[in-house]
C-alpha cells in the first residue's frame, strides 16, 4: 500500500509575491474608480426608484441631457424620489432658475418627506402680503416645472417654498398634487391643468393657493388655503372642475372663485363684490360662509 504523504504548503517566490502585489494595487484602483463612476450615476433602488439629491443634482446625470446643477432635468417616464432637500438659494439666479424641471409624460415625483427651497419669503397675509426677494415681472420660475409634454405626472409627499414663480406648476394634462405643503412663493403655490389636487396646504402665495387653468376640468379636495394674496382656489374650468372639503381662509380676493363647490368653508375672506360663488349662491364679503346655504356658526 502506498503511504500517503503530508502536503506542505506551497511557498511563494518572490516573483510570484511581486505578481499578486501588482494584482492587489490594480484592484484597489479599479475599485476606487468604480466607486467613484458608480457616485455620478443616478441611484436606482431595488424597486427601480431613482433617488435624487442635492449632490447628484450638482453633478448632473440624472437623466438624459441633465446637465451639472440646476434645473434638474427629468427627460424619461419613471419613478424619482427625493433622499436630501433640494436648495437653490445658493446659484447665480435664484429667482429665474428651477429646481426641477420634468419633460416627460408618465412621471412620478415623490419628495419622500424633503423640501424644495428658493429664496423667497412671504410676510403678512391677503391684501397686505409682501414677497421679498422680487423677480421681474414675468421671469420668476417655477421650482417644480411640467411642461405640456409632461402629461400624466404625480407631485407629492413634501414641501415646496420660495419660488421666483410658482410653488408646483403642471402644464401636461391629467397631472396630480397630493400631500404638499407649498407656501411662500411669489406667484401661485400649485398651478396645474386640470387633473387633481388632494391634501394639499397652501399658505402666504403672492397670488392664488391653487388655479386650475385651461379647459380641463380637475378634482380639488381637501385643501386649506390661506393667507394668499388673490384667489385662494381659482378653477378656469367652473363647469367641469369640483371643489370637496375646501376650507379657505383670509386670503386677498375669494375664497373659492368659479368652482362647483361641495362640503366646503370660508372664513373671513375679504373679496368685496367678486367674490365667491358657492352652488350660485354670491357669498359677497363672506365672514363664515358653508356650502348648501347653511350660515356656519
Amino acid at each position: 500500500m502506498d503511504t500517503l504523504l503530508p502536503t506542505l504548503p506551497l511557498i511563494p517566490s518572490a516573483s510570484m509575491r511581486s505578481v499578486r502585489g501588482v494584482l492587489s494595487m490594480r484592484c484597489a484602483a479599479w475599485a476606487a474608480s468604480a466607486l467613484i463612476v458608480c457616485a455620478l450615476q443616478p441611484a436606482l433602488a431595488t424597486n427601480g426608484v431613482v433617488d435624487i439629491n442635492q449632490t447628484r443634482a450638482l453633478a448632473g446625470g440624472i437623466t438624459a441631457g441633465d446637465t451639472p446643477g440646476f434645473p434638474i432635468t427629468i427627460s424619461e417616464s419613471g419613478s424619482y424620489r427625493l433622499t436630501s432637500n433640494i436648495d437653490i438659494t445658493g446659484v447665480a439666479a435664484p429667482l429665474t432658475t428651477s429646481a426641477i424641471q420634468i419633460t416627460a409624460p408618465d412621471v412620478s415625483l415623490d419628495l419622500n418627506g424633503f423640501s424644495v427651497i428658493g429664496p423667497v419669503n412671504c410676510t403678512g397675509a391677503g391684501a397686505t402680503i409682501s414677497c421679498l426677494p422680487a423677480p421681474g415681472v414675468g421671469t420668476g420660475a417655477d421650482l417644480i416645472f411640467a411642461n405640456t409634454a409632461a402629461l400624466r405626472a404625480l407631485v407629492r409627499n413634501g414641501a415646496v417654498r420660495g419660488a421666483g414663480g410658482s410653488g408646483v406648476n403642471l402644464e401636461g394634462t391629467d397631472s396630480s398634487v397630493r400631500d404638499l405643503v407649498s407656501a411662500s412663493n411669489f406667484d401661485n403655490g400649485v398651478r396645474l391643468s386640470g387633473g387633481t389636487v388632494d391634501s394639499v396646504r397652501v399658505y402666504k402665495n403672492k397670488r392664488r393657493g391653487v388655479v386650475g387653468f385651461g379647459t380641463e376640468g380637475g378634482m380639488y379636495s381637501r385643501i386649506h388655503t390661506k393667507e394668499n394674496g388673490e384667489h385662494g382656489l381659482l378653477c378656469y374650468a367652473p363647469t367641469s372642475s369640483r371643489a370637496y372639503q375646501v376650507v379657505a381662509s383670509r386670503n386677498g380676493l375669494t375664497g373659492i372663485s368659479t368652482c362647483a363647490v361641495e362640503s366646503s368653508q370660508m372664513y373671513f375672506n375679504n373679496g368685496g363684490l367678486d367674490n365667491v360663488q358657492l352652488n350660485g349662491i354670491d357669498v359677497g364679503l363672506n365672514v363664515c360662509y358653508k356650502s348648501g346655504g347653511t350660515t356656519c356658526p
